[in-house]
């Protein structure tokens, strides 16, 4: 019962930082507290597996932007260029996207490896629903907004 009255204490916190300070931060530092208070909620990470998992996660999430961002460079690259492109050229293409398909299959199995050190695999499944289900939120959001006439 005390672990949920600190991580119920815990997301009250954390949800209001967001509030008061989401005015002051970047759309981007808007996005990351939004995250970690979604997380936290979803995974009930107690405060001890929040200070372990955060540092692993967020080196994961910048190693998987790396590579994705790679794949976009790449994938703009064809788009803009592909008519001028031979076989050859597009095939090269294609083996570097492969090559980044399979660095993001590696980040995701050595850091599921991590993740499991820090928390339960129920908490790192629910970890994997939560980024996509996270992903929906922001969509939605942007969508709303956009309607709207808002931007963040």
């Amino acid at each position: 019962m005390k672990i949920l009255k600190r991580i119920f204490f815990l997301v009250i916190i954390i949800s209001l930082g967001i509030n008061i300070c989401s005015r002051a931060q970047s759309p981007g530092d808007r996005i990351k507290s939004k995250r970690i208070a979604y997380f936290t909620d979803k995974l009930q990470l107690t405060p001890d597996e929040a200070q372990k998992f955060w540092p692993v996660f967020n080196e994961y999430d910048q190693k998987k932007n790396a590579i994705n961002a790679e794949k976009r460079k790449l994938t703009e690259s064809f788009r803009n260029n592909y008519t001028n492109m031979s076989e050859t050229e597009v095939d090269k293409t294609i083996n570097i996207l492969i090559k980044l398909s399979q660095q993001d299959t590696e980040l995701f199995e050595d850091y599921n490896k991590k993740f499991r050190t820090i928390l339960s695999a129920q908490k790192v499944m629910k970890l994997y629903l939560a980024e996509t289900e996270f992903k929906v939120i922001l969509l939605r959001e942007l969508k709303a907004n956009t309607k709207s006439g808002i931007a963040d």
